[in-house]
């Protein structure tokens, strides 16, 4: 393996684990929106808008990390961090669409 090909592997091991880590922020997020929705636990606004943004972020950013690192030898963790994104914006639809009011 020349230093090219060990660069580019290394770049996409961290693309896909940092797609894990954005996927765990957004499902963490989800668990805080599941958290604020569910309870009668008194959070003021500032901390609701705070904790909610995030979920966008963990996303969008797990989708852009993720596919980058499809085609590498990160593969595995971007499918993992791919398949988090997913499961907590559909998580997030579910509650929201679902959830009585």
């Amino acid at each position: 393996m020349n230093p090219s090909e060990h660069e580019r592997d290394t770049r996409q091991r961290r693309l896909a684990l940092t797609s894990v880590g954005l996927g765990v922020l957004s499902l963490l997020d989800f668990l805080w929106l599941l958290l604020i929705t569910a309870t009668s636990i008194a959070v003021p606004e500032w901390a609701r808008i705070a904790g909610v943004w995030l979920m966008p972020i963990g996303i969008i950013g797990a989708g852009a990390t993720g596919e980058a690192a499809l085609r590498g030898t990160g593969r595995p963790w971007a499918i993992v961090g791919l398949s988090l994104a997913i499961l907590s914006f559909l998580a997030a639809a579910l509650l929201i669409f679902l959830w009585p009011t």
